[in-house]
C-alpha cells in the first residue's frame, strides 16, 4: 500500500502536469487557428469586395432591364403579333437571367430570391397579359396591357429586390 501512494505521489503531479500543458497547447493552437483564418479573410477582403460589387452592379442591370419601359423598348419591333412579343420577352428575360446566374456565390441568398423573385413575377406579368389579348393582334396592345398591368401594383418585385440590393451594398461599402 505504501509502495502504492509512493508511486501516486509522483505520477498524480505528472499527470496534472501533462493535462495543464495539454490545454495551454490546446487553447494557443485555437487562438493560433483564429488568427491565421482572420489574417486570410483580411488578405482576400481587397479582392473580393471588387467581384462582390460587381455582382450587385449586374444584378441591378438585369432588374432594371426586365422592367417593362425597358425591355418593351430593346424587344418590340415593327409588325410584330402579340405572340411574337409574348415569346420575345420570355426568351430575353429567360436569357438575360441565365446570364447573370452565376452572380448568386457573391450576393446573400435573401438578395438572390428576390431577384429570382422579380424575374418570376415578370414572366408571370407578361403570361397573365398575353392571355388577356389575341395572339395574332398588333403587338402594341400587348405592349399596352403589361405597362397597364404592371403600374397598377403599388409596389412591384422588382423594386422590392433593387431597394434590397441597394441597401445591401450600402452595408457592404460602408
Amino acid at each position: 500500500m505504501e509502495t502504492f501512494l509512493e508511486i501516486l505521489k509522483f505520477t498524480l503531479p505528472t499527470i496534472i502536469s501533462l493535462i495543464v500543458v495539454y490545454l495551454i497547447i490546446n487553447r494557443f493552437l485555437r487562438h493560433e487557428e483564429a488568427h491565421q483564418h482572420f489574417s486570410l479573410r483580411k488578405e482576400m477582403i481587397p479582392q473580393v469586395t471588387p467581384v462582390k460589387l460587381n455582382a450587385y452592379e449586374r444584378l441591378m442591370l438585369f432588374l432594371e432591364r426586365i422592367q417593362p419601359n425597358s425591355i418593351l423598348l430593346r424587344v418590340q419591333e415593327p409588325n410584330m403579333t402579340n405572340f411574337g412579343l409574348h415569346n420575345a420577352l420570355l426568351t430575353s428575360i429567360r436569357l438575360e437571367f441565365e446570364h447573370n446566374l452565376a452572380q448568386q456565390l457573391y450576393v446573400s441568398n435573401d438578395a438572390f430570391a428576390l431577384v429570382k423573385n422579380a424575374k418570376e413575377s415578370m414572366v408571370q406579368l407578361i403570361n397573365m397579359a398575353a392571355s388577356q389579348c389575341n395572339p395574332t393582334e398588333e403587338s402594341s396592345k400587348l405592349s399596352m396591357k403589361i405597362m397597364e398591368m404592371y403600374y397598377a401594383e403599388e409596389t412591384t418585385p422588382t423594386k422590392v429586390a433593387i431597394d434590397f440590393l441597394k441597401k445591401e451594398i450600402k452595408g457592404l461599402v460602408g
